[in-house]
This record gives structure tokens, sequence and C-alpha cells, in this order.
């Protein structure tokens, strides 16, 4: 990281209005650093010497999204289509955060153009699919996944992203070639890699199997832990690692800790994910009480939480049988309301 934030320091020297140098520099204070003060200094600088320049003000809207302002994302994110409507990237990031507030045919059009836009591209597809099952279509979530893998490969989709590997590894018609993928189709993360495996084993019923993997799995994520006690993606990790191995309070303590290193404060993307993998482990792990007051708060705030999605994501099967989980799913899934700062919503 050193070496990028000198090599921008350097362009900056050579070349102080270097509009592109100072995009590139808030994003990388925003994404690698999470130094939202210093990234916003630099997009500003390159707002004032490009003004209306779509790349700046979608970097922006990132920074508000992760600092929970929603309103005022949407509103940059929009912006940074009507100036560019060629950009994918646009598209994508409206799209998503029009499916984090539940608006989910708005969100889809985005999302399919993005998909248009950069046919390629594996997050595009993965978040249109993500979409269409947060409707509760899972096989609408196989049909367009299906469409991926025809268009760039099991390898590239399962190289992105986690959340779709769930649904990839139940569509029988591709378990060959699931079973084929090696380590390069995760970009050398052997622990994610590993992790994978272990799912697909205990998908196929390969119990043993699956936890050689996971406990291959956990080794790494532990000594990096060590070393970084305040990491909350490795807590999440490992969170998930135990559960597979069946250590259920080991994983609900380590789901616990992410939760408190990565709050929605820090970074609202990050904090909702990290309490949505929260509910999973206590559902998992026998905590039903506690997995449906975290999935009621998730309902209540703009998240990749739906009514449909838990009715039906077979990820939530073991709180069917909960009282409060039933009567929660008889629900209608609605917008959350609007704010200005989306980390208030209790």
């Amino acid at each position: 990281m050193a070496q990028i934030e000198a090599a921008l320091d350097r362009a900056l020297r050579l070349q102080p209005d270097l509009v592109e140098a100072l995009q590139a520099q808030g994003r990388y204070y925003s994404y690698a650093l999470g130094d939202y003060g210093r990234a916003l200094r630099a997009l500003s600088r390159a707002d004032s010497l490009r003004p209306n320049d779509a790349a700046t003000i979608r970097s922006i809207g990132r920074i508000d999204l992760d600092r929970g302002k929603l309103s005022e994302a949407l509103r940059r994110f929009r912006q940074a289509v009507a100036l560019d409507p060629r950009s994918a990237s646009s598209h994508l990031q409206l799209g998503r955060l029009l499916t984090w507030m539940r608006r989910y045919g708005e969100a889809d059009r985005h999302l399919a153009q993005a998909v248009v836009l950069a046919p390629d591209a594996p997050f595009a597809w993965r978040w249109r699919a993500y979409a269409t099952r947060l409707r509760g279509d899972t096989a609408g979530e196989r049909r367009v996944l299906r469409e991926a893998i025809a268009r760039i490969g099991i390898e590239k989709l399962l190289s992105s992203e986690t959340w779709a590997d769930f649904i990839l590894t139940r569509d029988t018609a591709n378990w060959v070639v699931l079973e084929a993928a090696g380590p390069e189709a995760f970009e050398t993360d052997t622990v994610r890699y590993l992790q994978w495996k272990a799912e697909f084993a205990a998908v196929r019923g390969h119990a043993p199997r699956a936890r050689a993997y996971a406990d291959s799995a956990r080794l790494r994520p532990e000594a990096e832990l060590a070393q970084r006690p305040a990491d909350g993606i490795l807590h999440g990790d490992l969170a998930f690692i135990y559960l597979s191995l069946g250590r259920t309070e080991d994983a609900v303590r380590e789901s616990e800790r992410a939760a408190a290193f990565l709050p929605l404060e820090v970074s609202y993307g990050d904090g909702m994910v990290t309490l949505e993998n929260l509910a999973e482990v206590y559902a998992h792990a026998g905590r039903s009480d506690n997995a449906v007051a975290v999935l009621e708060r998730l309902l209540k705030m703009p998240s990749t939480i739906s009514i449909a999605r838990l009715r039906a994501d077979p990820v939530w099967a073991p709180l069917h049988g909960h009282p409060r989980f039933r009567q929660l799913v008889r629900q209608a899934d609605r917008p959350p309301a609007e704010s200005t700062d989306q980390r208030e919503t209790p």
C-alpha cells in the first residue's frame, strides 16, 4: 500500500491538477485506508477542476454510502448515471443501493443495464442474481447465474464474491464443473477456496470431507488474528469456519466480535453484511431468538434482508419453526423510511 500512495503522491507532484490522479487518490484513501476525510479532499479538488465528472461523483457517493448517508449516496449515483449513462459502474452502484432500499423493480433495470454495458464483469451478473434472490425468486436467480456461466464461466463468478456460491453449489447441472474448480478460481485466496470446498462437500452430503476442508481453512485466519486481533473480517471468516466444524459457541463468539469491530458507524456496507452474518450464525447455532432479533433490525433499515428472501432462502430454514420468525415472514416487504443517516436506525 505504501508503494501505491508513493506513486500517487509522485504523480500529483508532477501534475498537481491531474484529475485522474486525484480520483485514484480519493479511491485509495477511501477503500484501502478508510480515511474519508483525505479521500473527500482529493475528490473535492477533482470536482473543482472538472465539475460534473461521473467518476468523481460516483466515488463521493461511495463514501456517502460507507458513512451511512444513503439519501446523499442515492442522489449522487443518480447524478452519475445521468451524466454518463454508458457507465456500467454507475448503473451497478445505483442498482446495488436500490436493492438495499428494496426498490427491486428499479434496481433490476439498472443492474440489467450494467450487464448489457459490461457483459464480462462478474459483479454485474452477481448483483443482478442477488437482487433476484431478494425478491424470493431462487429459480430466477439460477437462470441469471446460468446465463452468466454461459457468458463468462463459473471461475469468474467464484472469484468475485461469496454470497452467490450458495445457490451455485445447489444447482446440480454445474456440479461437474464446480468439482474441477481449483484455487486459481479464487485468485489464490486459499482460505476462501477451502471454505467453499467445505460448503460444496457439505451440500453433497460428504460430511467428513467438509470438516477436513474447514479444519484446513481455519489455520491461516487463526494465525493472522493473533497479529490483528481487531480485524472484524477475520473474526467473521472464522465464525463460518467454526460453524462448519460444529463449534457453535466459538462461531457465535467470533461473529459477535466481528459485529463489534465492524459497526455501521465505521462502514455501513460492511456493518450491514456483518449483522446479516451474525443472524445466520445465530440461526445455525440454535440461538433463534437472537437471530430473529437481528433480522428484525435489518428489516427496519436498508439491507440485503427481505421478507421474500427469508421465506425462500434455505439459509433461514433453521428458523422456520420459530413463532416470531413465522410472524415475521407473514408481513409484506416494504422499503425502509429514508433518512440522511441510516446508521441511527434502531
